[in-house]
Formats: structure tokens, sequence, C-alpha cells
């Protein structure tokens, strides 16, 4: 790779294997292989051809940070519900996925709703309870350190509350589950 001078005139020309991009004023700029155009005298812009394994070793960098930008998005969409719509510019999506979450959160606290906490952990239902409110990211850490969630058992709006809760989170997790996929490019 690289330029190669000519036998007659001394000067360096492209390496056939390169490409050039013509630039004219009225025109497109279009590529041609450099060995059509060794003995002209356009101006033209050269760009090398990278080796395949130089290719598949920034293939697999690009792959590896957009891995990370979907799961530091995914993150994102966890704590605060609908921000990796925003982050993605889907923005209708995003306020809906945060107006479901937050409004069926919000209405399961006003029902009363019991938020789980690892300190009152029995049985293998309570464990996928506090799984399922910890789902709801940044909204069940805000209620738990204001004192909200203690719910109340002894009322029928009580479990349907808890059921409110718990879905919220699920809800959210599917929404973080689908900004990724979205940013991972596995879905439109």
């Amino acid at each position: 790779m690289g330029q190669k001078p000519t036998a007659a005139s001394g000067q360096l020309l492209p390496d056939p294997t390169s490409q050039i991009i013509l630039k004219s004023p009225n025109e497109r700029p279009r590529r041609m292989e450099a060995a059509t155009l060794q003995a002209s005298g356009i101006y033209a812009k050269i760009r090398f051809r990278m080796p395949a394994e130089a290719r598949t070793i920034s293939a697999a960098a690009q792959d590896a940070a957009q891995a990370r930008r979907a799961n530091l998005i995914a993150i994102a969409t966890w704590l605060v519900p609908g921000l990796g719509y925003f982050l993605l510019r889907r923005r209708v999506r995003g306020a809906l996925v945060a107006v479901a979450v937050a409004g069926m959160f919000i209405f399961g606290l006003m029902l009363q709703g019991q938020l789980y906490q690892w300190s009152q952990l029995g049985d293998l239902l309570s464990y996928l309870g506090w799984i399922g409110d910890l789902c709801s990211g940044s909204l069940y850490f805000i209620t738990r350190l204001m004192g909200g969630g203690a719910g109340n058992a002894f009322t029928v709006w009580g479990n349907y509350g808890t059921t409110y809760l718990i879905s919220s989170g699920l809800m959210n997790i599917l929404a973080a589950a689908d900004v990724r996929d979205i940013a991972l490019g596995r879905k439109a």
C-alpha cells in the first residue's frame, strides 16, 4: 500500500489497490480505482483500503461499543422509566412508557399496596414480589426512602395495589429490554 513512483516522470502515483474519490464542482463525488486514473492529472482525494484483519478488529470494537451503549441505555431505562426511549429519540413511546409505569406505580400506592422489603422476605412469593418491586427502579427507591409502600393487608384493594406495584416494575423491565434491542439494532 502507499504510493509508488512512475518510471517516466519520477512523481508519486497512488497504489492501484487504493480508491480515489473524484470531486468536481458540479457532480457528486464518485469512487474509482486508482489504476484507471494513474496517467491523468486530475485532482483526487485518496482513500486507502484497510486490510481485512483491521476491518474485522474494527467491526468487533464497534460491536462491543454498541453493546456497552445499549446496556447503559437499558440501565437508564430501568432507573427512570421511559428515559431510554427519549435517548433513542422515540419520544412518544418514551412518554407512553413513563406515564404507564409511573401511573401504575402511583395507582398501586393509592390503593395502599405493599412494597416488599429485603428484611420482610420469607417465602418464594415474597422474593418474587420484591424482585418485581425492585424492577420499578428509582420509583421503588424513592418511595422506600420516603417511608411509603407500607400497605394495608386488611383491605381488599390493598392486594390489588400490591399487584399494581409489582406489575409496574415488570412493565419497566420489559421496556428496558425493548430499549436494549432497539439500541442494538435488533428491532426497528
